[in-house]
């Protein structure tokens, strides 16, 4: 504990009544494990931090065309996290779920934690709790992405490396079936035609996860051939 106070991580809550006394020397513990989740309470409460308004204003502060496509992901998260976190919601209301049966199907995000005795914790998600320092976490490589499917660790939301087909993963439970369900979005900024339709159900189909795509364009009296 006092490791956590020297590094300016630990909150305290005195145990106190409603009488201070300077001169007398009063209990104290650790309210909050991490700094960060009090700061959270804090920041969600001013208009301009809350989810609604941030995904209306994400867009305006991307830098760049790269930048935007990973703020786009993040909306994406966030439109998840609206819609799923701490409520059982229709798949078909928020997704475009040509099965019926599947459309109807109510779900809520789930956080997930492997214990030491390697049994697999699922934690359903209530608005002002949570069970990690942050929501999300970015994998640098295919490596990063298994040790998270190992054990999430309380993360809600995994963003793959750029080799991998989904740009977003999050795992969710059924009401009716208490079933866990795997959700791998890929985001796209564009309309959807025929092909990038097919071309986005392949990239998040689980044997597809990473697959190397060629391109082949004849132009003129040479040909252009592209490796994604």
């Amino acid at each position: 504990m006092h490791q956590l106070i020297a590094l300016s991580v630990g909150h305290l809550k005195a145990v106190y009544g409603d009488e201070f006394d300077a001169n007398t020397n009063y209990p104290v513990y650790i309210d909050e494990p991490l700094i960060v989740l009090s700061l959270l309470s804090i920041f969600e409460k001013q208009p301009q931090t809350q989810i609604r308004n941030w995904i209306t204003d994400a867009f305006a502060t991307a830098r760049n065309r790269s930048s935007l496509g990973f703020m786009f992901e993040e909306t994406v998260a966030l439109v998840l996290l609206e819609n799923f976190g701490g409520k059982f919601t229709a798949l078909g209301d928020v997704l475009h779920v040509t099965d019926p049966s599947l459309a109807s199907r109510k779900v809520t995000l789930v956080a997930l934690r492997r214990t030491s005795d390697g049994v697999m914790q699922c934690s359903r998600l209530v608005k002002g709790a949570y069970t990690s320092d942050r929501l999300c976490f970015k994998a640098s490589n295919p490596e990063e992405v298994l040790s998270f499917l190992r054990n999430p660790n309380g993360m809600v939301f995994l963003f793959p490396d750029n080799n991998m087909g989904p740009d977003v993963i999050a795992f969710a439970e059924d009401r009716e079936t208490g079933e866990l369900i795997v959700l791998a979005c890929q985001c796209k900024l564009q309309e959807l035609h025929a092909q990038l339709w097919m071309a986005a159900v392949r990239s998040i189909t689980p044997e597809m996860f990473y697959t190397v795509v060629v391109h082949f364009e004849h132009r003129e009296n040479f040909m252009i051939a592209d490796i994604y």
